[in-house]
């Protein structure tokens, strides 16, 4: 279920299996919530946008996870909002009669 491999002079890890991928990312997770460094990484410079790495891509990547939440992802309340809005925009259009 993990195979390790060189891409060029970086190593690179594939895991496949339901069972590895979450052992991997939440047993594991500091382990592998981590960006490798890369050349638009140095060249850009760190923690700029979504371009960052270590504490601060943490960080974000917490605050963002914590906003879909509360908006609903993983849950029913996302797809009843969204079905709302796409009746709304579909009675919209139907009002112009194909205008």
């Amino acid at each position: 279920p993990l195979v390790s491999l060189y891409l060029g002079n970086r190593l690179a890890i594939v895991l496949y299996g339901f069972d590895t991928i979450k052992e991997a990312f939440v047993k594991h997770a500091d382990n592998f919530s981590d960006r490798p460094k890369t050349f638009v990484m140095q060249a850009l410079g760190k923690d700029r946008g979504f371009v960052t790495s270590g504490s601060s891509w943490r960080a974000q990547r917490k605050v963002s996870i914590e906003i879909f939440r509360q908006l609903g992802l993983g849950t029913s309340l996302m797809e009843d909002k969204v079905q709302s809005e796409i009746s709304q925009y579909l009675e919209d259009i139907d009002k112009y009669n194909g205008t």
